[in-house]
């Protein structure tokens, strides 16, 4: 941990010294956390648990059914590389293969965002009482929205991140207990023999959509 603590003051130096000039970092290998969604209303869309791997490109997500209050829940399995998602109902043992229509996402940095800011989350002068991050924003066309992602300044972990669309809809993404890994790699990001065989249906959605 304090080794850490220094590569990461290291890596803020040089920051400072480079402050005309962000280049949009690259998230862990692997993390593994809670997510709550947000809509415009305040109301949760969405709140459970993900499984992220930057490097493959994908991405499973189930929803807490005892958190948010609704008779359909979400679980999907994204491989954005591929441009596909699976919408799974294990309950009922079926299984929807769609069209990824855009691989943007929130938990990583658009490729070519304009850094906002880089500031505390919280308190800078207190120890343990903030979270040094970045500012991130990007238009996304296909989104008809702007897409704004804050990171950790050192290790580029997702904290939080809004999609602010051209028709005035919100959603706001709060990454919680994020650890460096993901459970069951084997598993989740498999999916379940249910699915062998469905076909890729003309429907299509995004990300962000799929939580709207």
């Amino acid at each position: 941990m304090l080794l850490t603590g220094f590569l990461c003051l290291a890596l803020w130096s040089a920051s400072d010294v480079l402050a005309e000039h962000h280049e949009a970092c690259r998230p862990p290998p692997q993390t593994h956390g809670n997510l709550w969604v947000t809509a415009a209303k305040g109301a949760p869309a969405s709140v459970g648990e993900f499984n992220y791997d930057s490097q493959a490109r994908k991405l499973h997500f189930k929803d807490d059914a005892l958190h948010v209050n609704k008779t359909d829940h979400l679980e999907m399995l994204i491989f954005f590389d591929e441009g596909i998602f699976y919408d799974i109902d294990s309950h009922n043992q079926s299984c929807r293969k769609k069209t990824l229509q855009s691989t943007y996402h929130c938990l990583e940095v658009p490729p070519n965002a304009t850094h906002v800011t880089e500031g505390y989350l919280g308190s800078e002068f207190i120890g343990d009482q903030g979270v040094r991050m970045r500012k991130w924003r990007k238009r996304v066309p296909e989104l008809e929205g702007v897409v704004t992602v804050a990171t950790t300044s050192c290790g580029c972990v997702t904290l939080f991140a809004t999609l602010f669309t051209d028709s005035n809809d919100v959603l706001v993404f709060n990454f919680l207990d994020v650890e460096m890994k993901v459970k069951n790699p084997l598993e989740v990001f498999v999916p379940p023999s249910f699915c062998d065989g469905v076909a890729l249906e003309e429907e299509a959605d995004t990300f962000f959509g799929l939580f709207h």
